[in-house]
């Protein structure tokens, strides 16, 4: 089968034009979205990628229709290239199925080896960062660490302070405490 889809706010021209375009190519089923909030992939296209399966062709008026970020993109193309789905995009001229098509997927799949070595590289150089300079990995909710803080200033049994700030571990809340600078209190009045 042959999807077309387009992605765009209705009433744009952009939008409309790509749409006569993906018409005039006569796919099997068009598929029109409306972006999301965000960098959120539209949900009818993960609604399509769900259905399109092996020797599906699926046609894109534009790159930009595939996602709101680089790394949606790469993601998605390579996602469709382990499926063997064969992938046209109109305006940048891109073709899977054509003769340069296994170069164009060999491209893709370089460049998700190279998303996923960056993220390791810099994931790897915070640990070592953070074991330098003494501090914990990982991010710290410093909104919370402050409502922990009060209400264990304010005398409150540590499970409700739990509850309250939504904290899932005894451990993370003395972690909080002492990101605050608060002493604990004495072993018998402990909660």
């Amino acid at each position: 089968m042959v999807f077309a889809y387009a992605c765009g706010e209705k009433g744009q021209p952009e939008f409309q034009a790509d749409i006569q375009q993906l018409k005039s190519l006569h796919p099997d089923e068009l598929i029109t979205d409306t972006y999301r909030p965000g960098n959120q992939r539209p949900e009818g296209l993960d609604r399509l990628v769900m259905k399109i399966r092996q020797g599906d062709e699926l046609v894109f008026p534009r790159l930009t229709a595939t996602g709101r970020t680089a790394k949606q993109l790469v993601s998605l193309m390579a996602l469709l290239s382990r499926r063997g789905v064969k992938v046209a995009s109109l305006a940048e001229g891109l073709d899977t199925k054509g003769e340069k098509g296994a170069a164009i997927e060999q491209f893709v799949q370089a460049l998700t080896v190279l998303d996923k070595d960056l993220r390791k590289q810099a994931t790897a150089v915070g640990l070592d960062l953070s074991g330098k300079t003494g501090s914990r990995a990982g991010t710290h909710n410093q909104q919370n660490a402050k409502v922990v803080a009060l209400l264990y200033q304010q005398g409150r049994p540590i499970k409700e302070i739990m509850e309250k700030a939504k904290v899932k571990s005894r451990e993370t809340v003395y972690r909080y405490l002492d990101l605050e600078g608060i002493e604990r209190r004495n072993k018998k009045n402990k909660n």
